[in-house]
């Protein structure tokens, strides 16, 4: 392997299709074009209509490239079955993809001087290295004195771009009320403290707010007395009434909308510690995994891990922990926004964190499935695909 000697990149549609790696003394590595994308049949796509399987993905189909703009499916070809690999990352994901798909990586030594939020096409072609997925198999982890690390990594995509949406609920009541709503009614619970701030939102967005029981530090609040129709009936309507998830429109909407219902269910059933780690809690195995999707949305990587109440005495029932570093400001409520900030600007001046990308922990033989390939119209020729959103190349631009 020539990982730490690759002075110059081309992608696939800057190169007629191949992939070269220029050393320093003039010899050119080349992938050829079928070494281009190859993907498990049954890889999810995010597209602007939501989740598909790749295999029902067709010529014309809009779906995003690195930076989280749409783009288009140019070509779809059927690969047969080939050797697959599993490959999983460090926040738990994964996914399978042909023996000679090309990845484009950092490694450890080019990891060094890229800047947060650098991560865009100019640096996709100047600083990332192809390798093809037998290769990663073979330099999984770099040896320096005594510690081994990992060698590859992969910057997280842009937030996805979409437009803004007409909704039923405004997004950040939606939120609040997920995270700390009452399941069959428009009632919120909080803590004395923070009621000045719900109130001076509600009434900010056009709902009505009243104080059930204003003695102690819990406060019952209610939202029933709001506009026509009412708050329930708008909850019944979206189908989240002693359902409490996240409709499809709301992981559609755009980036502004999707802040504000993050901000919501941050600022309820949130927390922010001190080493920057941002979480959000909740028994509801679909709203946890819906509030993933908003995160990784928004272009921050997540980790969801579940407590089994069968392994604690006082818990009755299972408990969702989605676990972020923030990267943009992910809660209103101040004390919990000012946090949030204080720890964006902490990482602000130094390299592409840890946070910011995802390293490669394992690629694993899956044997023989089927694979399809395919090529999308984005300027880079890269595009996303799996629940995490991951930025891979394409057989071209």
């Amino acid at each position: 392997m020539m990982q730490q000697h690759i002075t110059n990149i081309s992608c696939p549609c800057r190169a007629g299709g191949h992939l070269t790696r220029t050393t320093p003394n003039n010899t050119t590595l080349t992938m050829q074009p079928e070494s281009c994308v190859s993907l498990a049949r049954d890889t999810v796509i995010p597209t602007v209509e939501g989740w598909a399987s790749l295999a029902d993905i067709r010529p014309g189909k809009a779906v995003f490239d690195e930076q989280g703009n749409p783009c288009t499916i140019t070509a779809v070809s059927e690969k047969g079955e080939e050797p697959v690999y599993h490959l999983s990352f460090d926040d738990g994901s994964s996914i399978e993809a042909g023996a000679r798909h090309p990845w484009m990586t950092l490694t450890r030594g080019n990891r060094v001087g890229i800047v947060n939020g650098t991560h865009r096409h100019a640096q996709w072609k100047s600083n990332f290295l192809p390798y093809t997925t037998q290769e990663l198999a073979r330099s999984l982890t770099h040896r320096s004195g005594s510690q081994e690390h990992r060698m590859h990594s992969i910057p997280l995509a842009g937030a996805l771009m979409l437009p803004e949406r007409e909704l039923l609920v405004d997004p950040y009541v939606l939120g609040m009320w997920l995270g700390d709503g009452t399941s069959a009614a428009a009632i919120v619970t909080c803590c004395k403290e923070d009621e000045p701030h719900y109130r001076s939102k509600m009434l900010a967005i056009g709902e009505n707010w009243r104080i059930l029981d204003p003695e102690g530090n819990t406060l019952h609040c209610s939202l029933a007395w709001g506009p026509h129709p009412r708050l329930r009936s708008r909850l019944r309507y979206l189908g989240v009434l002693q359902n409490k998830h996240i409709p499809q429109a709301y992981l559609l909407s755009s980036k502004v909308q999707r802040v504000a219902l993050l901000h919501g269910l941050m600022d309820t059933d949130g927390h922010i510690d001190e080493a920057g780690n941002a979480e959000f809690v909740s028994t509801s195995q679909r709203l946890a995994e819906g509030t993933a999707e908003i995160v990784v949305s928004l272009g921050m990587k997540v980790t969801v891990t579940r407590s089994d109440a069968a392994a604690h005495r006082n818990q009755k029932s299972d408990v969702y922990r989605v676990r972020f570093c923030p990267t943009l400001c992910v809660a209103s409520l101040p004390r919990k926004a000012e946090r949030a900030m204080e720890i964006i600007e902490q990482r602000a001046d130094k390299t592409l964190s840890k946070v910011k990308q995802r390293y490669i922990r394992s690629v694993e033989n899956a044997g023989n499935r089927p694979a399809i390939c395919i090529s999308v119209n984005s300027e880079s020729g890269m595009m996303l695909v799996g629940r995490q959103m991951l930025p891979v190349l394409t057989r071209g631009g």
